[in-house]
């Protein structure tokens, strides 16, 4: 957890609601010089900062909503900073909670320097960050009524059903007959309609990514993201898009446990009270690298030898979260020496269970790697 610290004579606490937000001016001694409900408008809302800048810093939390707002205040000169939504509420929790106490709390976490930072993503790529988390939906949701449709069958008591049977339109329809006309035939034909529906939007979807993508300055940091075994284009842009800067990780664990791929331990007077907070960091880079190994043994026999000895050492499931792991150290180091990915290097780390894209050992990382 890292602390926002600013020098500034006056703090602005803001509780951002989706139509209207709470706004609390106070001072260094904590003296509330203004508080007022606001609508979600930026003109009025420069209006009534206008008088405390340009010594005032203000504060919100990483709400759905805080894009606009962030932008137009940073468009204007405004110092502003955006709070950790989860370990705000750990830091500030109290008996009573009201936007009137919110908005103060949040302005005093500023003034005290212990406002939880959170990464404001840059508005340039936002957009397309936004259009892959939907893409990823979309195709979730595909898979959940293919699922639902196999389900269908089983139930049925027919089970020569592949899994992908239902994503191809060849023989779907012989597949309906199949069922009984008493509703399951109803059911999975609105299943195959609503498949059909979304695997056009997807396409469509994954064009517009393309053409967009394309009109960037091209870049070297996909390219190598995209010389891992089984990452194409939508992989290596998600990848690309959900780091953003990788100089906001300082640290190999910092990146790990962004992408979620660590478990959090806890611990009271030398005992393990158990795992929290797992879910402190990016889903979608999760997803990303669990994809890989599904779809990299397809195409790499190292990795899908990988998966074969450690499963039979740990385990399937423990094994794809330790190579997991790796990969995402690998990746890290990739991307921060701007290096393609080593595959025999990579193996050999796994084999000797050391530290990815080092000489010999962990204690000789810091003369390997490179200054930044």
């Amino acid at each position: 957890m890292h602390f926002v610290k600013t020098n500034k004579t006056r703090y602005c606490g803001i509780d951002l609601h989706s139509k209207s937000m709470m706004l609390c001016i106070v001072n260094r001694e904590g003296k509330i010089l203004f508080r007022k409900r606001l609508a979600n408008n930026f003109a009025l809302v420069h209006q009534h900062l206008l008088p405390y800048l340009p010594d005032l810093a203000v504060a919100v939390e990483s709400t759905f909503n805080w894009y606009w707002l962030v932008d137009a205040c940073r468009e204007h000169g405004i110092e502003i900073h955006l709070g950790h939504a989860t370990y705000m509420k750990s830091v500030y929790g109290g008996k009573n909670k009201s936007d009137r106490l919110d908005c103060i709390q949040i302005a005093n976490l500023l003034r005290s320097g212990m406002l939880p930072f959170a990464h404001a993503y840059p508005q340039q790529h936002r957009g397309i960050r936004d259009l892959l988390r939907r893409r990823l939906y979309y195709s979730q949701t595909l898979s959940s009524f293919q699922a639902h449709g196999r389900v269908m069958y089983y139930q049925n008591g027919i089970i020569d059903i592949e899994s992908g049977t239902l994503k191809r339109k060849k023989g779907r329809s012989a597949l309906i007959a199949r069922l009984p006309d008493n509703g399951p035939r109803s059911s999975v034909r609105y299943d195959i309609e609503t498949i059909e529906h979304l695997q056009d939007v997807l396409r469509r979807l994954e064009r517009e990514l393309v053409t967009y993508t394309r009109r960037a300055e091209p870049n070297r940091s996909v390219e190598i993201l995209k010389s891992l075994p089984g990452v194409g284009d939508i992989l290596g842009h998600t990848m690309y898009y959900e780091t953003g800067d990788l100089l906001r990780f300082k640290k190999r664990q910092r990146f790990s446990s962004y992408t979620r791929l660590v478990r959090p331990q806890r611990e009271s007077n030398g005992k393990f009270t158990g795992h929290g907070n797992a879910r402190i960091g990016d889903p979608y880079l999760k997803w990303a690298f669990m994809e890989i190994l599904n779809t990299a043994p397809k195409v790499s026999p190292v990795f899908k030898t990988l998966i074969e000895q450690l499963s039979a050492r740990h385990g399937r499931l423990k094994a794809r979260a330790i190579l997991a792991h790796k990969l995402c150290i690998a990746v890290y180091y990739m991307l921060k020496r701007q290096e393609p990915f080593d595959e025999s290097r990579f193996e050999a780390m796994i084999k000797k269970d050391q530290h990815p894209l080092t000489n010999n050992s962990r204690s000789k990382e810091k003369e390997y790697m490179p200054s930044m």
